[in-house]
């Protein structure tokens, strides 16, 4: 069963931290109850004024609130997951303003005060929110109420399955597609040659197996750091797993928007997935390249430098001896590349664009 609580993994980069949780409450009773709520599963208690007056105990590191509207808006993106212990109609209208769509609202579930039901609320596969309502259901001693058709099916949700496999979804329209054919009873076809969604054998059956992306047909997933031309076709759902390594470098000082207009040309030209850059890697001269740091942190992507003997041991197929005067190696795209990899494979040679060179390897 998938864990909300446990780790949440943040965008490509493969970086995973706890999730943050925050519980609220309105009331004296269910102040109490978030309290075992937010102590059982690590979350920051919210209580309201008139409670915190009432109780100190239960006010005793609980953050207070005057108004539920305003501290939940302000709280809203802050956290991972939300509990709200109040009445479903007052959840709904206080949080119809805040909600963008489910690829970025985050888990809600809203818990009657004496804790019989869990509902999960908003974004019960990709926020996690299914999952959050069966742990606090799990500490209050109630049932989680759950509603997504695939679950009350017994279906398996794609959009989970590529979550826990690390996989990124590059059109949330496709996961409806093929969550839409599960629903009616077809096997939507599956290319996954490295099985990186990780199916077993309750999942498998769900799906037909193709071992070529040529002609894939909708309703499709695809599991995949390249873009192919039939993965563009509506109905088909491409996941991509973070095994792109991309090696750059630079002149000093080039700008961030000339960096990611390159590395934007770069995946474009070689079909490669925004979704399947793990991360961008240098020379240890570039540790302070403020152009490089802002492109990795607008992706979300880690930005990794090594010293120039750990990339002189790298064989590349462009090696550079104006590079090797300048820096003291004779490549550092292609060889930091490969050694975020892992020494995995290149897959797209140095390629300079306005003063930025990259190259791309896979994760070994």
């Amino acid at each position: 069963m998938e864990k909300f609580l446990n780790q949440k993994t943040s965008g490509t980069s493969g970086k995973s931290e706890r999730a943050r949780l925050a519980v609220w409450a309105l009331t004296p009773d269910g102040a109490a109850l978030g309290r075992r709520i937010a102590d059982s599963l690590g979350g920051v208690l919210h209580i309201s004024s008139s409670v915190a007056e009432r109780d100190g105990a239960v006010a005793d590191n609980a953050q207070v609130f005057e108004s539920l509207g305003e501290a939940l808006a302000q709280e809203f993106r802050a956290s991972d997951g939300h509990v709200l212990i109040c009445a479903a109609g007052i959840a709904v209208r206080l949080l119809a303003p805040l909600l963008v769509d489910k690829q970025h609202d985050p888990a809600v579930v809203v818990c009657d005060q004496a804790g019989r039901h869990a509902v999960s609320l908003v974004s019960g596969h990709l926020g996690g929110a299914n999952a959050l309502a069966r742990e606090v259901a799990g500490v209050t001693g109630g049932e989680a109420v759950i509603t997504t058709a695939t679950d009350t099916a017994g279906l398996p949700a794609v959009d989970v399955l590529a979550a826990a496999a690390g996989l990124a979804i590059t059109d949330i329209a496709g996961v409806r597609a093929v969550s839409a054919a599960l629903l009616t009873g077809s096997r939507p076809q599956l290319y996954d040659p490295e099985n990186r969604l990780g199916l077993d054998a309750d999942h498998g059956d769900f799906f037909e197996r193709v071992d070529s992306p040529e002609g894939l047909a909708a309703p499709a997933v695809a599991v995949d750091w390249r873009i192919q031309p039939t993965y563009a076709a509506e109905g088909v759902l491409h996941l991509a797993p973070p095994v792109v390594c991309v090696g750059v470098g630079c002149r000093r000082g080039t700008m961030a928007q000339t960096l990611d207009a390159a590395l934007q040309r770069f995946l474009t030209d070689n079909a490669i997935a925004p979704g399947a850059v793990r991360g961008l890697a240098s020379i240890d001269a570039k540790a302070d390249e403020a152009g490089i740091i802002e492109t990795a942190r607008r992706r979300d992507l880690s930005f990794t430098t090594y010293p120039a003997r750990e990339l002189n041991r790298m064989t590349v197929p462009n090696p550079s001896k104006c590079v090797c005067r300048h820096m003291g190696v004779e490549s550092v795209c292609e060889a930091a590349a490969k050694l975020l990899a892992n020494e995995g494979q290149l897959v797209a040679h140095k390629t300079v664009w306005n003063g930025v060179t990259l190259a791309a390897a896979v994760l070994k």
